[in-house]
C-alpha cells in the first residue's frame, strides 16, 4: 500500500481551470516500505527529480523508461498519469491512471488523482465516485474530501459540499485549499461572514492566488467593507489572472471606489484601462459594462446590446445589465429605482452569478436586514 501522508510535491503551478477551486499542486506518493523495490527505481527517482526541477519533458521521458523497464509498476503509471494531468493531457492521464489502478486497486492516491483528472474533464459523477473510493481506502486523508467538496460545489449544491470541506479541515487544520473551498460554499449558502473568515484563513496560510484576492474583494464589497475591498481588488490585479477575473476585479474596483466617493477618479482609471486593451476586449460585454458605468452609454443602449446575445445567454446578461443600472441609480440616490433593478437581477440571475449575490446584499441593506 501507499502512504498518502508521505508525499512528493510536484513543482508545477497550474493556471486556474473552468472548475473553480481545483488543486493546483499534485501529490506524488512515496513507495511504502512493504512494497518491493521496483526494477525501475532509478528511473522513478530521476522522474521525481525532473519534476521538482520543472523539467516536464525530462520527467515524461524518465517515466517512459521506468514503464519500459517495469511495465507492472503502478507507481510509474501513477507518476506519469499525474504529470500528464498537469500538462492538460487528460486522455493520456486517464490511460495511465486506469493502468495504475488495474495494477494496484487499493492505491488511494491513484483513485484521488484520477478523480482530479475526471473533474478537469467535466466528469463530475466519475470524479465523485473516485474520490469516494479514495476516502474509503484512506479515510484520514484530507485531499479526497476537498476534491469531492469542490466537485459537489461546482455542481451547484453548496450545502452538500460543506461537510466535505469541513472534514478536510478537521483532518488538516492548515489545508488552505479546503478553507478556500469552504469559503465559496459558505458564500453560496448566504453565510458571508463565515465565507470571509475562511478565506482570510486560506490567504493567511499561503501566498494567495489572484482569484482568491478577487473573490475576497467582492465578498468585502458585498459586506459593505469598501476600503478593504479596494485593497484586495488592487492586489489581485498584481497577480497572474485569467481575463474573466481581471475584468471582474476592475469592475468591482470601480464600484468600491465609487461607494467611497471616488467615482470620478475611478471612472478615469477604468476608462484608461479599457482604452489600453485590445479591440476584442473593448468590444466585449465587459467593455460595454465599463463604458456604461463610466457614463458612455444609456440604459436603452445597454438593453439593446443584451438582445444581440444568443437566447440562452440573455437572462444572465439582463441580470448583469440590471445590476449595473441599479448601482448607477443607487449612486444617484434613486433608492426605488435601484431596488427595482436589483430585484430584476435576483429574479433573472443564476444562483452562482456574482452580480446576483451583490444585488441581494444591497437589497438586504436597503431593507435594514
Amino acid at each position: 500500500m501507499t502512504d498518502r501522508r508521505s508525499t512528493r510535491v510536484v513543482a508545477f503551478l497550474l493556471a486556474p481551470l473552468a472548475l473553480v477551486s481545483l488543486l493546483l499542486l499534485a501529490v506524488r506518493p512515496a513507495l511504502a516500505g512493504d512494497v518491493p523495490p521496483s526494477p525501475a527505481a532509478a528511473e522513478l527517482e530521476r522522474a521525481f527529480a525532473s519534476e521538482l526541477a520543472g523539467d516536464a519533458p525530462g520527467a515524461l521521458a524518465a517515466y517512459g523508461e521506468a514503464i519500459a523497464k517495469d511495465p507492472a509498476s503502478a507507481q510509474a503509471h501513477l507518476g506519469r498519469g499525474t504529470l500528464r494531468q498537469h500538462l492538460h493531457d487528460f486522455d493520456g492521464s486517464l490511460v495511465d491512471l486506469d493502468r495504475a489502478l488495474a495494477l494496484d486497486p487499493k492505491n488511494a492516491s491513484a483513485w484521488y488523482v484520477r478523480g482530479n483528472t475526471k473533474q478537469m474533464k467535466g466528469d463530475r459523477l466519475g470524479a465523485c465516485a473516485d474520490y469516494a473510493k479514495a476516502i474509503e481506502l484512506a479515510p484520514e486523508d484530507p485531499y479526497a474530501y476537498e476534491g469531492r467538496g469542490t466537485v459537489v460545489l461546482a455542481g451547484g449544491d453548496a450545502a452538500a459540499a460543506l461537510p466535505d470541506f469541513t472534514r478536510a479541515i478537521e483532518l488538516d487544520p492548515e489545508f488552505a485549499f479546503a478553507y478556500e473551498g469552504r469559503s465559496r460554499a459558505r458564500r453560496d449558502t448566504d453565510d458571508l461572514e463565515g465565507a470571509l473568515e475562511d478565506l482570510d484563513k486560506a490567504i493567511g496560510l499561503q501566498e494567495p492566488f489572484g482569484v482568491w484576492l478577487c473573490n475576497r474583494g467582492v465578498m468585502r464589497f458585498d459586506a459593505g467593507r469598501y476600503a478593504e475591498a479596494v485593497l484586495d481588488l488592487r492586489a489581485s490585479l498584481g497577480k497572474p489572472h485569467d481575463d474573466v477575473y481581471r475584468a471582474y476585479a476592475r469592475y468591482y474596483l470601480w464600484m468600491a471606489r465609487a461607494q467611497l466617493g471616488e467615482r470620478e477618479a475611478a471612472s478615469k482609471e477604468l476608462r484608461g484601462w479599457l482604452d489600453g486593451e485590445p479591440a476584442i476586449v473593448r468590444r466585449s460585454w465587459g467593455g460595454d459594462l465599463a463604458r456604461f458605468v463610466t457614463g458612455q452609454g444609456t440604459e436603452a443602449e445597454l438593453g439593446a446590446r443584451v438582445e444581440t446575445f444568443p437566447a440562452a445567454e440573455r437572462d444572465v446578461r439582463r441580470a448583469q445589465a440590471q445590476f449595473a443600472v441599479g448601482f448607477l441609480r443607487l449612486l444617484r440616490d434613486d433608492a426605488a429605482g435601484a431596488r427595482a433593478a436589483f430585484e430584476k437581477t435576483v429574479a433573472l440571475g443564476e444562483k452562482s452569478l456574482r452580480e446576483r449575490r451583490s444585488a441581494m446584499a444591497f437589497l438586504r441593506r436597503m431593507r435594514g436586514s
